[in-house]
């Protein structure tokens, strides 16, 4: 007998003040308007999740740690010019981080760029390699050191090569990049830089995307949203995915333990993501596009 969609889930890890600062920020996800073509089922239920995954949540991953290199404080007596310096990764390897300080003030302003040239640097699980840049940048606030700042720009990937576990994905296009700190919770967001699509191996992030991180200061809890539609190969066509749930789990840890994330596939067929905890999630299955499900899979986060 078929179940009906699990369409709950526990919201233990969020308070009301930061789902409200969350959706203040609009990251209520919105299914796109792509039509999928799909059709999903048990036999490719596995690969059509990991697809999403590595398509949606994985640059948001890789944003988080770019953007990490914004806070460095600025070497003493730098500036006035292109500067450029080592940084060694967490947990190895390293990066040439630039900082190219167009107004010669000796501090990250707007107007501002950075670029990065990172070989194996390790930090929250990721092997970076490849290039990547923060152009046209717009600094509110003292990013180094302040309680409250904002920094928007376009983030652009270039070559940058993404291990996770054993799985190595070669991300490529841009992002219009914001990243907000506030008292009581730090915001990350990804759009589509003028229209265009980014690539991820075989898949490609179709334009009309939106992915939003949100760090939650008080308890150190993160909140993903995220709503787009890819292209893949492999799979022989489109998908379109959303958050219907925010999902949430540790910030010091790379997946979340709840939440729901649709994929839909043609004829109206679909497999939802549901995170059981922090390591194992199950696939729920609507084969015949009835809004019921037909089958659940498990699966592993790191299997993604």
């Amino acid at each position: 007998m078929k179940s009906l969609l699990r369409r709950s889930v526990p919201f233990a890890f969020v308070t009301l003040a930061a789902f409200g600062a969350a959706c203040s920020n609009g990251s209520k996800a919105t299914v796109p308007t792509v039509s999928a073509d799909v059709r999903l089922s048990a036999d490719n239920a596995t690969t059509a999740a990991a697809a999403v995954y590595r398509t949606s949540l994985l640059p948001l991953r890789v944003a988080r740690v770019l953007a990490g290199f914004l806070s460095i404080e600025p070497e003493e007596g730098a500036g006035g010019g292109l500067v450029a310096r080592d940084v060694q990764g967490p947990d190895g390897g390293t990066a040439i981080f630039t900082w190219d300080d167009r107004d010669g003030d000796g501090a990250y302003s707007t107007g501002d760029a950075f670029g990065l040239a990172c070989d194996h640097y390790l930090e929250f699980g990721l092997d970076l390699t490849g290039n990547a840049s923060f152009e046209g940048c717009r600094i509110v606030g003292e990013v180094v050191g302040g309680l409250n700042w904002t920094i928007d720009a376009t983030l652009r990937l270039a070559g940058m090569e993404v291990v996770t576990g054993n799985i190595t994905e070669q991300l490529e296009g841009s992002f219009v990049f914001a990243r907000e700190k506030r008292q009581t919770v730090n915001l990350l967001s990804l759009d589509p830089a003028g229209g265009g699509a980014l690539t991820a191996g075989a898949r490609t992030l179709l334009p009309g995307y939106s992915r939003v991180r949100n760090d939650y200061v008080t308890d150190f809890r993160m909140g993903l949203f995220v709503a787009g539609a890819i292209d893949d190969a492999t799979l022989g066509g489109r998908l379109t995915f959303a958050t219907e749930q925010p999902l949430l789990g540790l910030g010091a840890l790379p997946d979340p333990s709840s939440g729901e994330l649709l994929v839909r596939g043609g004829g109206g067929t679909s497999v939802t993501l549901v995170p059981l905890d922090f390591f194992t999630l199950e696939l729920q299955v609507d084969d015949d596009g009835d809004g019921e499900v037909d089958q659940v899979l498990q699966a592993e986060w790191a299997s993604l």
